[in-house]
Order: C-alpha cells, then sequence, then structure tokens
C-alpha cells in the first residue's frame, strides 16, 4: 500500500469513526472542557411537546408565529399573517423542542459565544407553554463533525450539542407552517363540488344521501355520475394547494383578475358550509403570466401550479356514469346466467358460502362468485353508444347473446341485469335492462366474465377459464 493510499485510508477510518461516535468524537477532539458533568445527555427543554401553547422566531427579518387554544385544537398561524397551520410542520416543531435530546459541552461565558456562532445567532425560537412558562432557544453553528448544531438556551447559557436535525424540523418560514390548501377540507366532508367558469355553472355533482360511495350529477345532466370520475375531482379540488404567496392583501385581488375570475371552485360540505377558490390565469404586472388564486379561508393571493386552469377543464360528459349495472356486491344473494342454452343459478347459503343450484348441485367456490361480483359491479364502459337505442337488436341486444341477474334477499325481481350484444374484435356491446342506453364495453372484460358454471364449482375454485362469445 502507498503512503497516499494509506493516508487515504486513515481519512475514512477517522471519518467512520466521527459520524459513528457523534458526541463522544467531538468530546475526544475538543476535549473535556469545563470538568465534571460534561458529555452528558439531557433534554433541550424540560417540557413535553404537548404542553407547548406558542413558538415564535424570526426567518429573514421576518416575525413568526404560532399558536394553538388548547391541546386539543389545531395549530394556527399567527403572524405575518393569520391563517391555519400546516399541521404536520407545526406538530412537527413542538416534538423536535419538547423531545430532542442535547449533550453539555461547555458552561460557557458570553465572551466565549462567539466560537460557537451563538453571540448573534441565526435563529432564535421562543416557547411558550400552557401554563405560561417561557423559555428561548438559540441555535448556532454546525460542530466539526456537521452531524450536530450548537444550541443555547437563555436560562443557563450552557452550550449544548443537538442533532443537526433539529435544524430541519424547527427552522421554518412563514410559508412552510402555513397550510397550504386552498379548500381545507377533508375528502368526507365533501357533500358537493361544483365548477364555475365566466360566470356559468359549468357542471356540479352530490355525494349520493344513501351511499356516500356514489355520486349523482346535478348540472348538466340529472343522472348517476361515474364514481372514478367523481372521485377524480375531489381530489384535484382537496389538492389545490399555494404553491407561493405573492401578497397577503386581499383587496388586491382585480389586479390579479381574481374578482370576476374565470374559473372558480365551489364546494359545499355535509354541514352546508360554502367554500369558494377564485382562480385566474394572466399577466400581473411584474410578476408576468401565472396562475393565481384566492379564498376566503387562505385570505392571500398565491400562485397555484400553471396546470390548474387546464385540471379543472372537466367535459360534464365524461362525468356521467359509465358503470353498466349498479348494485351491492354484499347484497347479492342469488345470481342467474344465462349463456345461450339452459341458464345456471348460484344461490347464498350462508353469511359467505354460496352453492350451484341449477343444472347440477354442488358447492360453489365463495372465491370466485365474490370475484365475479365485483368485477361486474366495477365494470366501466369505453363510451355510450346511444343514449336511448330504438332497435337494439342491431347491437344484438334483444335478444341478448349473454345476461347475468343479480338478486336482493328483500326483491323478487332482479335488481339489475347485464345484457352483452354482439362482439367484434376489440369491444361488444351491453346495457342494463333498467332503460335502452348502449354502452361500448372492452373485449377485455368479456374474457374475464364467467359464462359456464365449471369455474364456479368448489372443486375447481383456482379455474378462470370462460367461454369465449361467438358472433352469430
Amino acid at each position: 500500500m502507498t503512503r497516499l493510499q494509506r493516508q487515504l485510508a486513515q481519512l475514512a477510518a477517522a471519518a467512520a469513526a466521527l459520524s459513528v461516535l457523534g458526541v463522544g468524537a467531538w468530546l475526544a477532539l475538543n476535549g473535556n472542557p469545563s470538568g465534571d458533568g460534561m458529555g452528558r445527555p439531557e433534554k433541550l427543554l424540560p417540557v413535553g411537546a404537548n404542553d407547548i401553547q406558542r413558538i415564535s422566531w424570526s426567518m429573514h427579518g421576518e416575525p413568526v408565529e404560532i399558536v394553538r387554544e388548547s391541546r386539543e385544537q389545531r395549530w394556527r398561524l399567527n403572524s405575518p399573517a393569520k391563517a391555519d397551520a400546516e399541521q404536520w410542520v407545526a406538530e412537527g416543531m413542538a416534538q423536535a423542542l419538547g423531545e430532542t435530546s442535547v449533550t453539555l459541552i461547555a458552561d460557557e461565558t458570553k465572551s466565549r459565544e462567539d466560537k460557537y456562532g451563538l453571540a448573534n445567532p441565526e435563529a432564535a425560537f421562543k416557547i411558550t407553554t400552557f401554563m405560561g412558562q417561557d423559555y428561548t432557544v438559540s441555535l448556532g453553528l454546525n460542530d466539526p463533525i456537521g452531524a450536530n448544531v450548537y444550541v443555547q438556551r437563555s436560562s443557563d447559557r450552557k452550550i449544548l450539542l443537538a442533532p443537526s436535525s433539529l435544524v430541519s424540523r424547527i427552522k421554518q418560514t412563514s410559508f412552510n407552517v402555513r397550510d397550504k390548501r386552498l379548500l381545507p377540507v377533508e375528502r368526507d366532508e365533501i357533500a358537493r363540488i361544483a365548477v364555475i367558469r365566466d360566470g356559468k355553472l359549468s357542471w356540479e355533482i352530490a355525494r349520493d344521501n344513501e351511499n356516500s360511495t356514489r355520486w349523482n350529477l346535478i348540472a348538466p345532466f340529472q343522472e348517476r355520475a361515474d364514481k372514478i370520475e367523481s372521485e377524480g375531482a375531489v381530489a384535484m379540488a382537496m389538492g389545490l394547494r399555494a404553491e407561493g404567496v405573492v401578497t397577503e392583501t386581499p383587496k388586491d385581488r382585480d389586479k390579479f383578475g381574481l374578482d370576476t375570475p374565470p374559473l372558480v371552485i365551489q364546494v359545499v360540505t355535509r354541514d352546508g358550509k360554502t367554500l369558494s377558490a377564485h382562480i385566474s390565469r394572466q399577466d400581473a404586472s411584474t410578476y408576468g403570466v401565472r396562475t393565481w388564486a384566492w379564498s376566503m379561508e387562505f385570505n392571500a393571493i398565491a400562485q397555484v401550479d400553471d396546470k390548474t386552469m387546464d385540471g379543472f377543464q372537466i367535459d360534464p360528459a365524461r362525468l356521467r356514469s359509465r358503470s353498466i349495472i349498479e348494485f351491492e356486491p354484499e347484497k347479492v344473494v342469488r345470481m342467474v346466467v344465462n349463456h345461450g342454452g339452459a341458464p345456471f343459478v348460484l344461490q347464498k347459503t350462508g353469511d359467505s358460502r354460496w352453492s350451484l343450484m341449477d343444472p347440477v348441485r354442488g358447492p360453489a367456490s365463495a372465491f370466485q362468485v365474490n370475484s365475479q361480483l365485483n368485477l361486474l359491479a366495477n365494470m366501466r364502459a369505453q363510451s355510450i353508444v346511444e343514449e336511448n337505442a330504438a332497435n337494439l337488436q342491431q347491437f344484438g341486444l334483444q335478444p341478448a347473446q349473454f345476461a347475468v341477474s343479480l338478486y336482493y334477499a328483500d326483491r323478487p325481481k332482479p335488481v339489475d341485469e347485464l345484457l352483452i350484444g354482439i362482439p367484434s374484435a376489440n369491444f361488444f356491446y351491453a346495457r342494463s335492462s333498467r332503460n335502452n342506453r348502449v354502452f361500448q364495453l372492452s373485449m377485455d372484460n368479456q374474457r374475464l366474465i364467467h359464462f359456464s358454471p365449471a369455474p364456479y364449482m368448489a372443486e375447481r375454485a383456482g379455474a378462470a377459464t370462460a367461454t369465449p362469445l361467438t358472433s352469430p
């Protein structure tokens, strides 16, 4: 090994030792400057995260403060603006201050503080507890290892060494700690969403009163809404977040085209509260062409993702349900499948047991039956071919090539019935017995539907072979 290689190896070993030993390595390198008690671990503050009511600090000359009224209530931004706080950031700050362990390095006097960057600390945090106790923590320089930071409490002036992760958790700007949601509402709280373009209602959906997982179109059509498209609209509304604050002065909305905006997203909660986000895209003087947003809840002019305007440009026709049949799989107790010859019948015979009743009797695979029911419930068409077809025969839907009827325990007639017509190379036609709306369904769905009793039989629970449809 050459001399250079030996030196590099020694440096690598030293770096590894320092990263592992942390504070111990610092003490070994620098000695024990003050004798007894040095190097012992202790808590940064004598209080826990749940005891902290208020945290105040300054970042880039801007005073920032977050506060909560009680331990059970949410954190709010109190300065430089009044707004909701980003809860996970605020909680992270409280946890870091209330739970971090530090190591005593020296009982230094103020004249020695420059050595640690604490004479004029880059940041100082004032912490107030619910009992009215006040503490101040100052952040200094990083230690020579880079894994720790020097800190000091105003109460005892001791020089302490804390993990550098403390800095990243508590050194936050006012924007970092602010709730960036324009529409601060939880998914399950949303009852209605409406999109207004150029002052006119474009579309509106509402959660179904009887089944909260379903959505209904209110405008411009009045019918069942597509579940996936509706949930996507909900996700977009919840994901509308500020990328930056332009001004804390809402009265400047007209400068950004937000007084009469081209796009308004309106959300109504289950308890009747209405939240609205105004969105525009224009050249706002020195800011250039950007996408701007404002809401009463955010209470500032924000810049948002430039794709926001296009994201809500949803054709109302896309929101129409593409579910061919509608039922709740867990309520089905009987399934009758008819494909040309004699139908076969599956019957629920217990809480989780199914039996084949016709054309032969025997136990059925509950896994296969439940899988088929879930497939049918989630089946979505590619498109609507005809809204109210006058001639169902041209699609092979009168009579149908294949039919599956589903029954609930409390209804003598089918709750719904899937009818499948003529197949082609890539798709086949389908409809529900409830109406004459004809759908185009991907051939991939046909390959998953079991058209014979064999796959349902208990002894062939793993089989998934389907008898393919053939054109007449």
